[in-house]
């Protein structure tokens, strides 16, 4: 099934999910990490969880944020509270959607793949 798709056919669910994932991940809960830091946070965490999906599309999309090689996954949190706060919650929603990309064998964003990933997505968020 590919990305887009999933999102019609399950659209009172994602459009549940998006919001939040707004919140975290394009507008942040505070300033602590850049938008494209959150976003590599988000590929980390998919990396770890062994979602190359999840992983790809959110790391490709902090690169094209202007992402900084120098912020890598050994110190993004340096015992901040504030930080650690937020990576939790980045944590939660990487969790969430990779399993929702897992459970229903989600393995392309679609013919717009480029529209979605890197313009839409990188201006107006996730909500569809």
């Amino acid at each position: 099934m590919n990305f887009l798709n999933f999102v019609k056919e399950n659209y009172k669910f994602w459009n549940s999910v998006a919001p939040m994932l707004d919140s975290i991940l394009t507008t942040g809960i505070d300033d602590t990490f850049t938008r494209a830091e959150r976003e590599m946070i988000f590929a980390y965490i998919s990396e770890d969880n062994g979602c190359d999906f999840c992983a790809k599309h959110h790391s490709d999309l902090a690169y094209s944020l202007g992402f900084d090689d120098n912020f890598t996954k050994d110190n993004f949190a340096d015992g901040n509270v504030d930080k650690e706060r937020n990576i939790r919650y980045i944590v939660s929603c990487a969790n969430l959607v990779n399993d929702l990309v897992d459970d229903f064998n989600i393995t392309q964003v679609a013919d717009q793949d480029i529209m979605l990933s890197h313009t839409f997505v990188k201006h107006k968020g996730y909500s569809v």
